[in-house]
């Protein structure tokens, strides 16, 4: 039978070093780490979702990824998704909120983005069209999902509330 070794109060204790975190809590989270880490240490961070362990480049993606992804059925349905973009206008419905994305590089090929806030959400959502034109924003939303709208093929992000968007850079 082995004796337990008394902890002598007095031991320092060396807490192990990482160049990241361990957890992450919240988009502002995600929003900090892309923006404080060189490229080389964000392409070695793995996330667990669902006891799966995914690098964060596959889930933090461009709006044209995003669309890629969508479109070519390689969209996985068990993960969300943060989609990062500038924002080029925004359209209000009754029951529903567009939220677009510029194209990139000026070119478009069809490829439209939009996040959607649907009106059950509306009072969760109160950032005004100017705050958010022309703004670089990183979002999250459930899924990806594809739509075809007056013969073009769109891609769409449902969000929630203003905490599912997060502004990068000062713009």
């Amino acid at each position: 039978m082995k004796k337990k070794k008394a902890k002598d109060p007095n031991e320092v204790k060396v807490k192990q070093e990482s160049k990241t975190p361990s957890s992450i809590g919240t988009l502002k989270a995600i929003v900090k780490l892309l923006t404080s880490y060189e490229p080389d240490t964000l392409a070695t961070i793995l996330v667990s979702i669902n006891g799966r362990k995914i690098p964060l480049s596959q889930i933090v993606i461009s709006h044209d990824k995003a669309h890629e992804l969508a479109w070519s059925d390689r969209a996985d349905p068990n993960l969300s998704y943060f989609v990062y973009g500038v924002i080029q206008n925004v359209v209000r419905r009754e029951s529903v909120y567009y939220i677009n994305f510029e194209p990139i590089n000026g070119v478009v090929y069809g490829v439209v983005f939009s996040l959607v806030i649907f009106s059950k959400y509306f009072k969760h959502f109160t950032y005004k069209d100017e705050q958010l034109i022309g703004r670089k924003v990183l979002a999250y939303g459930s899924r990806l999902k594809k739509n075809e709208y007056k013969g073009k093929n769109t891609s769409e992000l449902v969000i929630i509330s203003n905490q599912y968007i997060e502004f990068l850079g000062k713009n």
